[in-house]
C-alpha cells in the first residue's frame, strides 16, 4: 500500500500544478501599459496616452494626491473568451489605473496606492460615440472578476471631444465606457409629474403678490422704466 501510494503522489502532484496553471490562465489579464509617468503630488497634471487623438486621459489637480506618484495605465487585453465575457459589452477598451506610491516595508522598497485627498478626473474616449436616447457613461468593475460592472455616479459627456469623463478618489480602478438607452415612460404617474411640472406654481402667488405686492407694483411702473438704469450704463 505504502508503495501505490508513493507512486500516485508525484502523479497527484502534477495534476494540481496542471489545474492551478489552467484555472489561472482562464483569468490571466493581459496588459498593455499605455501610460506610465511620474505625478508630482505639489503640481498634478494632466496625463494622456496620445495628446492628439487621446483614448484616455487623466487630469490630476494640484495637491491631489497626498505623496508623488506614478502613474501606470493599462488596457486590458482578454487572452481567452471566459475573460472577454467578464469584460463585457462596451464602447471603449477596459482600463486599469494605477496611481501608486512607494514606501518601505522590512527593508524593501514597495509600491502602495497613493491616497487621493481630492477627487481626479478620468475621460475616455467613447467608440462610437453615443446617439440619442443614448447617454455615454464610465462603468467600474467592482468585487474581483467575479464582479460586476456599475456604472459611476458622476458622469460628463463631452460631444466636442467624444470622451466621457467621471471623478474618483480610488487609486487603483478598472473602467470602461458603457452607452445606456434612456426609456421612455408613460401612464397615469408621468401625466401627474407633467401636471406638476407645467401648472403648479408651488405657492409663487403668494410669495410675489402678499409678500411683496407685485402685481400693485407693476401696474405703477412704467414699462420702460424697470429698463431705463440698465440703458444708461449702456
Amino acid at each position: 500500500m505504502f508503495i501505490q501510494l508513493s507512486r500516485i503522489r508525484p502523479f497527484m502532484a502534477l495534476f494540481t500544478v496542471l489545474l492551478l496553471s489552467l484555472s489561472s490562465n482562464a483569468f490571466a489579464i493581459h496588459g498593455s501599459i499605455v501610460i506610465k509617468d511620474k505625478v508630482s503630488a505639489a503640481a498634478g497634471g494632466v496625463f494622456t496616452d496620445n495628446p492628439t487623438n487621446p483614448s484616455i486621459e487623466i487630469s490630476i489637480p494640484a495637491g491631489a494626491l497626498e505623496k508623488d506618484a506614478v502613474l501606470i495605465v493599462k488596457k486590458i487585453v482578454p487572452t481567452n473568451p471566459i475573460l472577454a465575457k467578464k469584460i463585457g459589452e462596451a464602447q471603449s477598451p477596459a482600463f486599469k489605473i494605477s496611481l501608486l506610491t512607494k514606501v518601505i516595508k522590512r527593508e524593501h522598497i514597495v509600491l502602495v496606492p497613493v491616497t487621493i485627498l481630492e477627487p481626479i478626473k478620468i475621460a475616455i474616449t467613447a467608440n462610437p460615440l453615443p446617439i440619442h436616447p443614448q447617454i455615454g457613461e464610465l462603468a467600474r468593475h467592482t468585487g474581483g472578476w467575479k464582479g460586476t460592472w456599475q456604472r459611476m455616479m458622476t458622469n460628463f459627456y463631452h460631444p466636442s471631444t467624444g470622451m466621457v469623463a467621471s471623478l474618483t478618489k480610488q487609486a487603483v480602478i478598472k473602467l470602461k465606457v458603457r452607452h445606456r438607452t434612456l426609456q421612455a415612460a408613460s401612464g397615469p404617474a408621468v401625466e401627474r409629474g407633467k401636471d406638476k411640472y407645467f401648472n403648479k406654481t408651488w405657492g409663487a402667488e403668494v410669495m410675489w403678490t402678499d409678500r411683496y405686492h407685485l402685481n400693485q407694483l407693476l401696474q405703477v411702473v412704467v414699462p420702460f422704466d424697470p429698463t431705463a438704469p440698465l440703458d444708461a450704463i449702456r
